[in-house]
């Protein structure tokens, strides 16, 4: 299995992410992948240890993912990532219950993102299939986190970029 690192992971995720509206796609859909692995993680370990740590596991998950790409990239990347992908965790802690269909709702939510953003943005759009092999699916679970805050980043950019022309 290939295991990609840093920057040429990010590189290799966004290989087949080059078209706009695919990418579009995207950051409108990966939020609810993010929501509903915050939801369905805590929800699938509650068994384990307990409904209070519920929370805990979320900061874990979000940590986990910002001090990887602030080591193997950068600090702004974790940074960046972290308070991107924070909305949405703060959404599901909000959403978190102990009902017996919780983790149910909660993977409906994010595969049937996946499966948009599949459809939609790959089939569609790219006319390219993202890579279905262990490796790329391994590749697209570490990085497309910090896909969507760049993605993110760069949209707040140039918004900033054009409020400032048009009070200049």
């Amino acid at each position: 299995m290939q295991i990609w690192h840093g920057q040429e992971g990010l590189n290799v995720y966004e290989e087949i992410h080059q078209n706009f509206y695919n990418e579009l796609t995207h950051l409108i859909f990966l939020p609810g992948v993010f929501y509903g692995t915050f939801r369905g993680v805590p929800a699938l370990l509650n068994r384990y240890f307990g409904v209070q740590h519920n929370v805990k596991v979320i900061l874990a998950i979000m940590t986990l993912y910002s001090s990887y790409y602030a080591c193997m990239i950068d600090i702004v990347s974790g940074l960046t990532t972290f308070l991107s992908i924070s909305p949405y965790a703060c959404i599901a802690i909000e959403h978190l219950d102990l009902k017996d269909n919780h983790i149910k709702q909660s993977l409906t939510v994010a595969s049937a993102s996946l499966v948009i953003q599949e459809v939609l943005g790959h089939t569609l759009f790219e006319e390219v299939n993202s890579r279905l092999t262990v490796d790329y699916v391994f590749n697209a679970i570490m990085f497309s986190p910090l896909y969507y805050a760049v993605n993110v980043h760069k949209i707040i950019m140039i918004l900033q970029f054009y409020i400032v022309l048009y009070f200049i």
